[in-house]
Parts: structure tokens; C-alpha cells; sequence
């Protein structure tokens, strides 16, 4: 029976990215699974670190990332669910995959263009909760997060809390410059990779183009020599950080970066 379990989980691992479910992926839903519920699906990741699970497999690099924090830690953001239940997920084919081999009805999806980097764009249903990451509508990652009817699951910030979050909104904080800085050191040991940096803008309540323009400038006028290897992107999903960090390596799969 468990061997019957393990090659059921295989087969199907083997098409799910060609054929994604725009709610949820193999049974894992944000904000509804909790750790022990990927576990059993998935097994024990091939790495882990505190908020996120690592999971590769022959066709693509699968990270679930969990709630560590409550809504008053967080500042009145993210969500209300218990800690260790999946707020995202994230698969990488490690295969070329065109957008259009997902077969999807793109009328249901806004389109949003990296104004830094036009060869990206980033598909997003946010009714379903599902996006799509492309380059030159290569398929970089599919994305599946809270969607539109768990709205009422979201953290609501006090006056106070509202105050604070409205105030970083004009300038990057001192902790993000020095997370951008952890950030591009890692990058300049990793000669051989490029990096991604993703703004989570519902939280901060900014506008995509001025947060996003606000972290471009800062890396553009510190690391002018490296700007061409970083991608700066509003739309992040992650609901345990404001920023996010991956590094690319050669062979194009995304690894999450902790400053």
C-alpha cells in the first residue's frame, strides 16, 4: 500500500505542471493545509528553514511556505491561521515551458509587465488565487495563494498598526536596506547566479510602480554594477515577509533567500 501510495504521488507530480489546478496544487491549499497535510502528500522536504519547505523532484522544484507568525507579531498583517498552515506555493518546472501550454483562459488573468525588466511578466488570477511567472512567456514559476473568498482570513491592523505601515510607505526602512544589502552580498559571492526581489504590495499598502521604483532606485544607486542581474517585481504572495528573496542559480531554479 505504501509503495502503491508513493508512485501515485510520483504520477501525478510527473504532469502538474503542464496541467496546473488553479485552486490549490495536489490537494495542498493555502491557508486550508496544514504541515502534516504536505507531509503526508509529499513526504519530508529536501530542505527546510523555519518558514519555508524545499521539495525537487524530476520535473520541478516545489517550495511550500507556511505561517510562522500571529496576526499581532506581524504587525496586524498576514493571516489569521495557526501556525504551520500553508499560506503559498510555489512550482518551478525545471523544464522550457511555454505559457501556453498551460492551456489556461488568460481573459481571467491580469497581465502585469516588470516596467524594470519587460521580458517578465507575472499572470495573475487572484479571484482563484493562482499566477503565473514568466520571461518571454517561458514558465518560471507557478504561484498559488490565498484566494479572493478567504479574504475574510486576513489580519486587520489596529490604528495604531495602520499608522506604523502608512508611514514606511514613502521609504524603504532601514531594516529593508539592510535585508537589499544581505541580499546583493550573497549575490556578488554568486558570481554565477542572478537574483529576484519581490514586493508584497497589499501589505504595504503602496502602489505597485512606487514601491517597486522605490527598491529598483536603491539597488541601482548602491550595486550599479549588478543591477543587470536583479529583477525587482511587485506581486509577491509570500505572507511571512514584506520583501522577498530568491537566488538564481545556472540551472534556473528559484532558491528562497533569508537575510
Amino acid at each position: 500500500m505504501h509503495r502503491l501510495l508513493k508512485f501515485l504521488i510520483c504520477f501525478s507530480l510527473l504532469f502538474s505542471t503542464t496541467n496546473p489546478q488553479t485552486k490549490g496544487w495536489r490537494g495542498i491549499v493555502p491557508l486550508q493545509s496544514a504541515k502534516a497535510d504536505v507531509e503526508l502528500i509529499l513526504g519530508l522536504p529536501s530542505k527546510e528553514a523555519g518558514h519555508y519547505a524545499f521539495y525537487q523532484f524530476s520535473n520541478e522544484v516545489v517550495t511550500i511556505w507556511y505561517a510562522v507568525e500571529t496576526c499581532d507579531s506581524r504587525g496586524g498583517r498576514g493571516w489569521k491561521v495557526a501556525r504551520g498552515t500553508v499560506v503559498e506555493i510555489t512550482v518551478s518546472p525545471t523544464r522550457a515551458l511555454n505559457v501556453a501550454e498551460l492551456k489556461l483562459d488568460l481573459s481571467k488573468f491580469k497581465k502585469e509587465v516588470n516596467p524594470h525588466f519587460p521580458d517578465e511578466s507575472l499572470y495573475r488570477n487572484d479571484k482563484e488565487g493562482f499566477g503565473v511567472e514568466t520571461i518571454r512567456e517561458m514558465v518560471t514559476a507557478l504561484r498559488y495563494y490565498p484566494s479572493e473568498d478567504q479574504n475574510h482570513l486576513r489580519c486587520v491592523a489596529d490604528d495604531k498598526q495602520k499608522q506604523r505601515q502608512q508611514s514606511s510607505i514613502t521609504q524603504l526602512t532601514a531594516e529593508e536596506k539592510a535585508m537589499i544589502d544581505r541580499f546583493m552580498t550573497c549575490l556578488a559571492q554568486e558570481t554565477d547566479s542572478t537574483g529576484w526581489i519581490r514586493i508584497d504590495i497589499a501589505r504595504r499598502h503602496a502602489g505597485d510602480s512606487d514601491l517597486t521604483d522605490m527598491v529598483f532606485r536603491f539597488v541601482k544607486e548602491k550595486y550599479s554594477s549588478k543591477i543587470n542581474r536583479v529583477s525587482v517585481m511587485a506581486g509577491a504572495f509570500n505572507q511571512n515577509q514584506e520583501i522577498e528573496f530568491f537566488v538564481i542559480p545556472p540551472d534556473g531554479k528559484p532558491m528562497p533567500f533569508r537575510p
